[in-house]
Order: C-alpha cells, then sequence, then structure tokens
C-alpha cells in the first residue's frame, strides 16, 4: 500500500510538473508568436512534451490562456504585508511593480495582457487582464484603508475616488513600463511618490466633504 500512494504522488507530482513546463512554454510562444498565431504543437515542442500531453492537461488554447492568467506566479499577486504603515507599504509597492515588470515570466505575461490588442482571443485575454487590476487593487485598498485607519491619511479622503485613481495610474504604469523597459525605475518611483504626497496631501475633490457639498476644483 504504501509503495502504491508514493507512487501515486510521484505520479501527480510529474503530473504537476508538466503542467507548469506547459503553461511556461505557452507563456513565451504566445508572447512571442502573438495568441492568434501560435500553435499547441509549437508550445508543446517548446515545453519538450506531446501534443497528447498538452490536450491531456487543457481542452485548448481558451483554458491554457485563463491558467495563465489565473496561476502564473508573478510579483504582483503577492499579498501586501500586514501591519505595514504607509512609508514601508509604499516601498514594499514599489519593490513589487520593479520586480514584475522586471521579471522575464511576469513581463512577458503582462506583454500578452497589454499589448497583444484586438485578436480572436481579447474577451480572454480582457478577462484575464480584469481579474488581475482586482486582485491587485485589493491589495491597494487594504494599503489605504490601513492608513485611514491609523491616521496616517486624512479620515475625510474619499477612498473610492482615491482608488479610482490609482487603478487607472497603475495600470498606465505597467503599460508604459511595457514599452519603455530601460526607464521603468524611474517611472515607477515618479509615479508612486507623486501618489503618495496626493494622498498624505489630497486636493478638495478628493475629500468627502467636496463630494458631499457639490464642490469642484476650480477650473
Amino acid at each position: 500500500i504504501l509503495r502504491g500512494e508514493s507512487m501515486a504522488r510521484r505520479t501527480a507530482a510529474e503530473a504537476e510538473l508538466t503542467r507548469r513546463k506547459i503553461l511556461m512554454a505557452a507563456n513565451e510562444v504566445f508572447w512571442d508568436e502573438g495568441v492568434d498565431n501560435a500553435a499547441l504543437a509549437t508550445v508543446a515542442k517548446m515545453a519538450g512534451v506531446t501534443r497528447g500531453a498538452v490536450y491531456w492537461h487543457f481542452k485548448d488554447k481558451h483554458a491554457i490562456l485563463n491558467a495563465l492568467f489565473d496561476e502564473l506566479s508573478i510579483p504582483l499577486r503577492q499579498p501586501v504585508p500586514r501591519n505595514a504603515c504607509l512609508d514601508n507599504a509604499w516601498t514594499w509597492l514599489a519593490r513589487v511593480l520593479l520586480n514584475t515588470v522586471g521579471d522575464d515570466t511576469a513581463r512577458k505575461l503582462l506583454s500578452i495582457m497589454f499589448l497583444q490588442g484586438p485578436t480572436g482571443e481579447c474577451g480572454i485575454i480582457r478577462d484575464g487582464l480584469t481579474r488581475l487590476r482586482k486582485q491587485f487593487m485589493r491589495q491597494i485598498a487594504a494599503i489605504l484603508e490601513s492608513a485611514s485607519r491609523n491616521g496616517e491619511i486624512s479620515p475625510d479622503i474619499n477612498l473610492e475616488m482615491v482608488e479610482a485613481l490609482f487603478q487607472s495610474a497603475i495600470s498606465g504604469l505597467l503599460y508604459e513600463c511595457l514599452q519603455q523597459p530601460e526607464n521603468k525605475e524611474s517611472l515607477i518611483r515618479s509615479v508612486l511618490e507623486s501618489l503618495l504626497c496626493l494622498i498624505k496631501s489630497p486636493p478638495e475633490h478628493l475629500l468627502k466633504v467636496s463630494v458631499a457639498s457639490g464642490n469642484c476644483p476650480n477650473t
């Protein structure tokens, strides 16, 4: 019985390793050739497995794309440190973004999401990007809510508006870093420093009282 259990565990581990190889190969092929043009035969060859092995693990290209977006380990998915002060959380945020655009696997996955353009798989790509964005924005929300509770930012700041602003800023930042990788560090630090100044000294239109009273910033 013990031998059978050991063999079963080894078989499961081997299957998981094969699945991982396929995902890593698909990430490379989809990035290099474009999702529409990529053939699963090419993925199989790069992974060092048969086409049958690819289809055993994944029904089709759609299934591989979904698995890539949900399972591939990238720094952007790291959890924010618990009980970190605002400045330490910002240091963590800068490191996560730098590691994400600097990591080869993560950069190629984000390039598929951001830069593939309109393709036959655009719905899956868009949905994958949406899921990743929501996951990351939960981290941003946790940072801002903690800072608000700890009195590090004004209790009158409109967190909903600030989070929407952050979502646009971070999405644009990642896009620019993919387009201009040589400037990624300066871009990330500049944007994050600006955002930190913004929430520490928020303009009137980012305060709850401004929304409640119907005030608008001067134009």
